[in-house]
């Protein structure tokens, strides 16, 4: 991975052959690097035993945001990353994160990801999380699995989530903007 540019990615999995790539130093470092991303990886096997033919069309946002919560450490980077994101009024759109995270943004795509997904277990509940990977499972769009499982549109879920979990108001963010 880090011979083709990507040196931003820790690991890897295969979902499909079921296997995990991490890498990691034999010092401290290198544990703590194992401990989170092993998990990280495996969460995403987890996710395609979960949903097999839908996993080419789950949202990237909900796929690294589950793989991220199940990290056995939070990222204090990630609080950061949202907090500057909110102050410079450069949150990334749900929409955008559908597909699969650019190396430009990864950082604050994989932070937001995380905090969205937390922010929906917290709010709906591991059984509606449940539903809403069931319905990427049988063909939902990214936008219709959470517009029919969750109930909101993106717009909503967005405008929530920035106001409960970043504090911020999209609405204020506009006016101040204009």
């Amino acid at each position: 991975l880090r011979l083709a540019g990507r040196n931003w990615v820790g690991g890897h999995a295969d979902p499909k052959i079921g296997v995990i790539m991490v890498t990691a130093s034999p010092d401290l470092i290198g544990r703590s690097d194992l401990e989170r991303d092993v998990p990280h990886e495996i969460a995403h096997i987890m996710i395609y035993q979960a949903t097999r033919a839908g996993y080419d069309r789950m949202p990237a946002w909900l796929d690294e945001g589950l793989a991220v919560n199940s990290e056995l450490q939070p990222r204090p980077d990630f609080a950061a990353a949202l907090s500057d994101a909110v102050k410079n009024n450069s949150l990334i759109p749900i929409a955008s994160l559908c597909g699969s995270f650019g190396s430009e943004r990864a950082h604050l795509s994989y932070a937001e990801s995380a905090s969205l997904v937390r922010y929906i277990l917290d709010r709906w509940g591991p059984a509606k999380m449940k539903s809403l990977l069931n319905a990427y499972r049988d063909g939902a769009t990214c936008e219709g699995g959470v517009q029919r499982e969750l109930n909101v549109s993106f717009a909503e879920l967005q405008a929530d989530w920035q106001s409960k979990v970043l504090n911020s108001n999209p609405l204020l963010d506009f006016l101040r903007n204009a």
